[in-house]
């Protein structure tokens, strides 16, 4: 497993294409995009498929759930990042939330998906 964590902290912005670019050489497919409120990038949901097994996975990097300083719903800045199972594209509702650390949304992407 490789080290995603440089250049990834909560104050940064993590858009679909940082997200694509932790999967690079891996065998996964996105449907995922940008999430825009008046204009601000808040970071990025859809879904993330292995192209193994097929297992479908839904992300969303919207710091909602920290408040965007770690004192939100959950005041954990290190657990900014919401990852469920989905049993499709369409499947909003899925699984259980898991909170996870921006370095963490590769390995929990294959923990999901496996």
């Amino acid at each position: 497993m490789r080290d995603v964590s440089a250049g990834l902290k909560f104050n940064n912005y993590i858009g679909s294409r940082k997200v694509r670019n932790l999967f690079k050489g891996m065998p996964f497919e996105f449907k995922i995009k940008d999430i825009n409120v008046n204009g601000q990038k808040r970071g990025c949901s859809g879904f993330i498929t292995n192209t193994e097994t097929g297992k479908v996975c839904y992300i969303d990097t919207e710091p909602f759930f920290n408040g965007g300083s770690g004192s939100g719903l959950f005041g954990s800045r290190d657990k900014a990042i919401m990852m469920r199972t989905a049993e499709n594209i369409k499947d909003y509702r899925g699984g259980v939330n898991n909170f996870v650390s921006p370095e963490n949304i590769v390995a929990m992407a294959e923990n999901l998906t496996r």
